[in-house]
């Protein structure tokens, strides 16, 4: 039917248009996405494969929180494999333990991203979170979820409730490693629509949303509101679509005294009944300030208002050079702008990136909602491990394996590697052999009686 054809051409044509009318550096249908690549072609991929230091993910769209990385178990000469943002160089040492990834702050978790070598290990992680004042308490995975990119990327989400600095890295996985990436969201802030209640000269305040952090005001990218029409002025960001926000920064200009004049401004969200959720209140003026949310909820967010307070030095004006507010879609949402629905089968958790399924789930039965934990007797993800038999029962850890029962006939639960010795016998070896016969060292269960050979009962 030529009418469909003509549909289609004008839409493709359409797309093209869109995409070669934005500047260097942008890209999208409004030209609303910034590129983080020294080069980005029209759909925004990176032209060598690479993000700028400090972004990852799709389309390098995703801030990395990590400030350091250690190996206490192993020596590794550089750590720059893991952190130069190319998936295909490695590091590979069966001597790693664990690896330990400090944060630059403490933040809610939302996904660390792994690339390993060897596409069988890929889902072989365990991880667990600690904060750097409290070192000796481990805060386990809740629900950790894998969410598989190709054969050696993975993605691996965990529900949290507290705020963490450090994350732990377990498993066959660490020996593999070739990048590690901690989601600090994306900047959803960039090109939204905003507003003032007055503006002076031409600092609109799309100016604070226009990707240009220079906080020098004669450059022209900031805000500044009408003092002499406004004594009570605000400035407004409403998002396209709800956004799920981790935190925000603001930029504020360079030279004194306009800086002071956010100094104690109320910061509002509002979620999408425009009930307001949350508070903030700028206490820093002397350089950009950023703060992390506390939003365990996920409340979906809809508009974001800086009220200058009356008391404002020395009288109430806005202005500042750019908001950029990290986070991603609500869920049940995915892509970039947030406006394709996810899969009926995983209508809350898809991928943000191509709206597939989680697939696999560490220690529960049904990916991709995983709710049902494993049974006594199996372990690992999608419980495909059985409970070793050193278990008690054959009862274990439904996460990692470990014996919850003790052990039958080794002595060191929940581990169970150290077999009963000195005639003992039976759980946790806690039951001696009956002497009946001499130079009795080992055991059978039943009874207790002497072998009349001396092993070790497995």
């Amino acid at each position: 039917m030529p009418w469909i054809t003509a549909f289609f051409l004008v839409g493709f044509v359409r797309v093209i248009e869109s995409q070669e009318k934005c500047n260097s550096g942008w890209f999208g249908e409004r030209c609303q996405f910034q590129c983080h690549c020294s080069s980005c072609d029209p759909t925004g991929q990176c032209k060598e494969n690479k993000c700028a230091v400090g972004w990852f993910g799709y389309k390098c769209q995703y801030r990395d929180l990590i400030s350091s990385i250690a190996t206490p178990n192993a020596s590794v000469v550089s750590y720059s494999p893991w952190l130069d943002g190319d998936d295909l160089t490695c590091y590979v040492n069966e001597a790693i333990k664990n690896v330990v990834v400090t944060l630059w702050k403490q933040v809610n978790f939302q996904w660390i991203r792994l690339a390993v070598s060897d596409p069988n290990v890929v889902d072989k992680f365990n991880l667990h979170f600690e904060k750097v004042d409290i070192l000796n308490k481990r805060y386990e995975c809740s629900r950790q979820r894998f969410h598989l990119l190709n054969s050696r990327v993975v993605e691996i989400r965990c529900d949290m409730d507290e705020l963490f600095d450090r994350i732990v890295l377990e498993g066959e996985g660490v020996t593999s490693l070739c990048s590690i990436n901690v989601n600090g969201g994306r900047n959803v802030a960039m090109k939204q629509p905003t507003e003032q209640t007055s503006t002076n000269g031409t600092n609109v305040a799309s100016n604070a949303v226009d990707g240009n952090s220079d906080s020098n005001f004669n450059h022209g990218s900031c805000t500044l509101t009408n003092n002499e029409t406004d004594t009570s002025p605000t400035w407004t960001l409403t998002f396209d679509e709800p956004m799920i926000v981790n935190s925000f920064e603001i930029i504020t200009r360079e030279d004194d005294p306009w800086r002071k004049y956010v100094y104690k401004s109320a910061i509002q969200f509002f979620d999408t009944n425009n009930d307001n959720v949350l508070n903030y209140t700028y206490l820093i003026y002397w350089y950009p300030w950023y703060q992390f949310i506390v939003n365990f909820n996920k409340v979906a967010l809809k508009k974001l208002s800086i009220t200058a307070p009356k008391e404002s030095f020395p009288t109430a004006i806005l202005t500042f050079c750019e908001i950029n507010i990290f986070g991603d879609c609500q869920p049940g949402y995915w892509d970039l702008d947030c406006k394709k629905t996810c899969d009926t089968r995983c209508p809350t958790s898809c991928s943000v990136v191509d709206g597939s399924c989680t697939t696999r789930c560490l220690g529960y039965t049904d990916a991709p909602l995983c709710t049902k934990e494993c049974p006594p007797n199996k372990w690992g993800v999608n419980c495909r491990e059985n409970c070793s038999d050193r278990c008690a029962n054959r009862f274990c850890n439904n996460l990692d394996g470990s014996c919850t029962s003790g052990c039958n006939g080794y002595s060191d639960p929940p581990y169970c590697t150290q077999a009963c010795t000195n005639g003992r016998y039976g759980l946790n070896c806690a039951s001696p052999c009956i002497e009946t016969c001499p130079d009795c060292e080992s055991c059978m269960e039943e009874g207790g009686c002497c072998f009349t050979i001396t092993h070790q009962v497995s």
